[in-house]
């Protein structure tokens, strides 16, 4: 296998041989070795296309990857759980059904990418960049997502209970049918997000909060204050409006 023909795979081996043993699972020597070129095998471009090769289930667990280049990768169904990713660049790459459990995905950057059905219950993507990433039912239970930019994401269906969302950009994000139960979403910007249908059941959120126009005295109206300018939305009245009901008054 010569460097000519994978470049990428290249430079993806040296740099897990670079990376420092105690933030590494760790393997048998016999094991080591096969480990890591297993693992890089899924890290080739998604337009490559090499004879007889199929992408495999990379395992990263644990693996340190800060600032990595893997923009455009094949991770699919890859298990990155307790990894850091902080400052990677990953746009366009696909994750889809991968698991990132408790991964560091700071200030990460994932433009467009794929995180379809994905688990990232707990992660961090504080300060991340997921503008026009897919995250249909994708999984980010507990996750903080606080700062992180989710301008035009696809969240439908996504689970987002206990999220932390704190002055989040969800700007003409669909949250179609998404979970935000006892999500917080103080300073969050949801102007032109699509919430149709969505559960927000005990969500926390400010005046600093910007709702879409035609919902704000609706929510309003549904939620309590719990401490000075903060408000929690009660009970089974969270859901957004159903169809036939009026639309309420836009803010003035």
């Amino acid at each position: 296998m010569s460097g000519d023909r994978f470049p990428l795979l290249r430079a993806v081996l040296d740099q897990l041989a670079a990376t420092p043993r105690r933030t590494r699972t760790a393997l048998p020597p016999q094991f080591e070795l096969r480990h890591r070129v297993r693992a890089a095998l899924a890290f080739r471009p998604t337009h490559a296309s090499y004879a007889g090769d199929k992408p495999t289930d990379a395992n990263l667990t644990r693996y340190n990857l800060t600032g990595a280049d893997l923009a455009g990768a094949d991770l699919t169904r890859a298990n990155v759980t307790r990894a850091n990713l902080t400052d990677a660049h990953l746009t366009r790459t696909d994750l889809t059904d991968a698991h990132l459990e408790r991964t560091n995905l700071t200030r990460a950057h994932l433009t467009h990418a794929k995180l379809d059905r994905a688990n990232l219950t707990r992660a961090d993507l504080t300060r991340a960049d997921l503008t026009d990433a897919h995250l249909t039912g994708a999984y980010l239970i507990d996750a903080n997502l606080t700062s992180a930019n989710l301008t035009r994401a696809h969240l439908t269906h996504a689970k987002l209970d206990r999220a932390n969302l704190t002055h989040a950009n969800l700007t003409h994000a669909n949250l179609t049918r998404a979970d935000l139960t006892s999500a917080n979403l103080i300073g969050a910007d949801l102007t032109d997000a699509d919430l149709t249908d969505a559960n927000l059941m005990g969500v926390r959120w400010s005046l600093a909060t910007e709702w879409p126009a035609e919902l704000y005295m609706y929510i309003r109206g549904r939620s309590e204050e719990i401490e000075p300018d903060v408000f929690r939305i009660r009970g089974d009245e969270s859901r957004d409006r159903e169809p036939g009901l009026p639309s309420p008054a836009p803010v003035s």
